[in-house]
């Protein structure tokens, strides 16, 4: 309800007593009192609502930032398990690899030595084959020697300096014979700086016999036969249970240390 003007307050209290304009005001000042009071109380209200509202807004956002904070904690924990797996995965392939290689490193070692074993089992037949036979025929080629030494060693100051397959003398010359399964042109060049270490020796003990050398395979290709009679090499070679001298090229020339 509106309030009253002064205007409209003067024409209420024209024709009125003073009771009765005071009993008009003290109802308006009523009127107005209980407006105040239904405003205030509206007022009260609304702040109220208000306030709820905040709460719940602020509980809202509580919740959200409860959520996230428990959502980056399991994401945390999932990154930590993930990496954790991943961490004992590479572990396990590390052993893993670590005992293969070990498996495979025993292997080799093991491969080694059966092949070493081989490989030296099958020298020895090798130097069995021509061993007994080198004397004859030399001496049938035209070399007259008397005496045979198997793997003779040679040594300088306690040091072992040179090792000859074969070692066959006669009172004016020796030949050196270096034996092989297989004879590659680097076994004809340290045959070569064997009989020199042996020339040096010999030469010490005043041994002035000339050295002869030669070299036996097995298996010798053309071009490797044809480098050690280029060096004054004689060549042996066996076929089946035949040992012969090779035939030498028509200017060869045997060479003497």
């Amino acid at each position: 309800m509106e309030m009253m003007t002064a205007e409209q307050a003067l024409e209420a209290v024209k024709g009125v007593t003073f009771e009765q304009a005071w009993a008009i005001l003290m109802a308006e000042h009523k009127r107005m009192a209980e407006e105040r009071a239904k405003r205030d109380e509206e007022w009260v209200k609304r702040e109220a609502k208000w306030d709820e509202e905040r709460a719940k807004r602020e509980a809202e956002r509580e919740a959200e930032r409860a959520k996230r904070e428990e959502d980056r904690a399991k994401q945390e924990a999932e990154r930590k398990r993930t990496e954790a797996e991943r961490a004992e995965r590479e572990a396990k392939r590390a052993e893993q690899e670590a005992e293969r290689k070990a498996e495979l490193d025993n292997s080799l070692k093991e491969m080694r030595k059966n092949l070493g074993g081989i490989g030296n089992t099958i020298g020895d037949v090798t130097q069995e084959m021509f061993w007994p036979k080198l004397l004859d025929k030399f001496n049938e080629f035209g070399l007259p020697l008397d005496s045979q030494t198997k793997s003779k060693k040679f040594y300088r100051d306690n040091v072992k300096i040179a090792e000859i397959d074969s070692f066959l003398e006669n009172k004016s010359h020796v030949m050196l014979v270096e034996i092989k399964t297989k004879l590659e042109k680097n076994d004809i060049n340290y045959h070569l700086e064997r009989i020199e270490c042996v020339r040096e020796d010999m030469d010490k003990l005043n041994d002035n016999r000339k050295l002869i050398g030669a070299v036996a395979g097995a298996t010798v290709s053309e071009h490797v036969m044809q480098y050690a009679h280029k060096n004054g090499l004689y060549v042996l070679t066996q076929s089946g249970d035949a040992v012969k001298v090779s035939a030498v090229p028509k200017n060869f020339k045997a060479r003497e240390w």
